[in-house]
């Protein structure tokens, strides 16, 4: 319940820029650094990498993402931390899977994908 009100709520420009200058700090500096550098506000930045992982995340990304939220007291800011920032690694390290196999919620499956966010 609460990914998919991540999704949906994140999945648009200016609730993601809300967010993101919310949780601030050297995450916000990285969002904003690599959208200036894309051409884009940090809200579209951190909103296509949302978007992305609903159409491509495969059902293990799905529990990983319920995982790392799961009893936080701030599940949709601490997800969107944890879902850009894991994307945004995997497209520096260049770590891309190639579609073997469909999930059942989306897209390909991803790999590389790690609970080192957890809410403790």
């Amino acid at each position: 319940m609460l990914c998919a009100e991540l999704i949906n709520s994140c999945s648009h420009d200016k609730v993601a820029e809300a967010a993101v200058l919310s949780i601030g700090g050297d995450f916000n500096k990285r969002v904003a650094m690599l959208a200036r550098a894309s051409n884009m506000t940090p809200g579209r930045f951190a909103a296509q990498y949302v978007r992305r992982f609903s159409e491509e995340a495969h059902d293990e990304d799905w529990d990983a993402l319920a995982a790392v939220i799961a009893g936080c007291d701030t599940p949709i800011l601490h997800g969107l931390r944890w879902l850009v920032e894991t994307m945004l690694d995997e497209d520096v390290q260049g770590v891309r899977s190639l579609a073997k196999t469909q999930g059942h919620r989306g897209g390909p499956v991803r790999q590389g994908l790690g609970l080192g966010m957890l809410c403790i």
